[in-house]
């Protein structure tokens, strides 16, 4: 426990009940990392997890609650323009921004391993403007909703530095850092991962390419981005 306290800034054990002083350990340490958190929690590190601790996890996991989803009451989100698409309307727009913004956060965590970034948005409109914002992770669903029913949005990119979760064909899981971008249309949902991993001399070094497209339409996909774009009227303004 010293050393879980110890990384994540965690006051020392005190006079207090040692298996308090865990629990609140445990807790304090899942706002910051889940898998750490269940390491803790087991007693074993991820690379060691046995099918239960595997199955244990991913049960915790779903039960999260997740972002807010409802709208915001009004549009109090300060936003920058950015650029201008000239031109029919594309998914290669899309693909171009998304493009743009895993480089920009690739190229910001190489050069500072322990930045904390807030998750970051753009969005192109129906005109081919560009606009860009940052937004706390609990409510980036509701930012999107919001913006969506308040702009004439052609399509969003949400992109954050999170954990990708990998389960192997030998039943071992690992946790990698990843930069997550995802892409969303009224007909297109995708999301971007390219993972990285902490050298012992606390540098980082990334895949050579992100991993395969993940597709978020269609049975057994579970999307969390859904809602974007449901009960907002197709935007009427033209190029």
């Amino acid at each position: 426990m010293k050393k879980w306290a110890g990384a994540y800034g965690f006051r020392p054990l005190g006079a207090e009940d040692p298996a308090q002083y865990r629990d609140a350990l445990i807790a304090y340490v899942r706002n910051r990392d889940f898998a750490a958190a269940h390491e803790l929690r087991v007693g074993r590190a991820q690379a060691d997890w046995t099918p239960d601790d595997i199955a244990a996890f991913r049960a915790s996991c779903e039960a999260l609650s997740g972002p807010r989803t409802e709208p915001l009451d009004e549009l109090a989100i300060p936003l920058m323009e950015t650029g201008q698409f000239k031109g029919p309307l594309s998914d290669d727009m899309m693909f171009e921004i998304a493009k743009r913004m895993m480089q920009w956060f690739r190229q910001t965590r190489r050069g500072d391993p322990k930045k904390e970034f807030r998750p970051m948005i753009d969005l192109l409109l129906m005109d081919g403007r560009t606009l860009a914002c940052e937004v706390n992770r609990g409510e980036r669903v509701s930012v999107l909703k919001t913006l969506a029913q308040h702009l004439p949005v052609y399509g969003f990119v949400l992109g954050f530095d999170g954990w990708a979760h990998i389960e192997g064909n030998n039943s071992k899981a690992e946790k990698l850092d990843a930069i997550i971008v995802h892409i969303g249309t009224r007909d297109l949902r995708i999301a971007k991962v390219w993972t990285y991993r902490y050298r012992p001399n606390g540098t980082v070094v990334f895949e050579d390419e992100p991993r395969p497209d993940m597709q978020l339409r269609g049975p057994g996909t579970i999307d969390p981005y859904a809602g974007v774009f449901v009960s907002v009227p197709t935007s009427t303004t033209t190029q």
